[in-house]
């Protein structure tokens, strides 16, 4: 089976934070990892603090899922599927125009911090 990362990037509706956290905390985020492939999800919210000052994201929240299929595209239908079916569970809360996602998959192993030279 080959990893992948699910990264959603989004925004919840114009006061509605909370009831936009209540629901992909409690609803979402298991009505997507109910859909074969999907194995875990953290939900992240983005920090003004950036490398490059001045700079800010249009976006407040992140979540990853972890995903691990050999068919990707299959996996992705699959969530589709789920949401016209109506067993993706939807939220007005959600803000649709401020939503991005993209999947993305591995081209290197884990790489772990190591002893520099000037270190040993």
């Amino acid at each position: 089976m080959a990893k992948y990362l699910l990264i959603g990037l989004h925004n919840a509706a114009a006061g509605r934070e909370e009831e936009f956290n209540r629901w992909y905390d409690n609803q979402h985020l298991y009505d997507c990892l109910a859909t074969p492939g999907f194995m875990r999800a953290q939900r992240f919210e983005l920090d003004d603090t950036q490398i490059i000052q001045g700079s800010k994201s249009p976006w407040r929240y992140m979540v990853i899922y972890e995903l691990e299929t050999d068919d990707p595209n299959a996996t992705l239908d699959a969530l589709v599927e789920r949401g016209r079916s109506g067993k993706l569970v939807p939220s007005d809360a959600l803000d649709p125009n401020g939503i991005f996602i993209v999947l993305a998959k591995p081209i290197t192993p884990e790489v772990t911090p190591k002893q520099s030279a000037v270190e040993r």
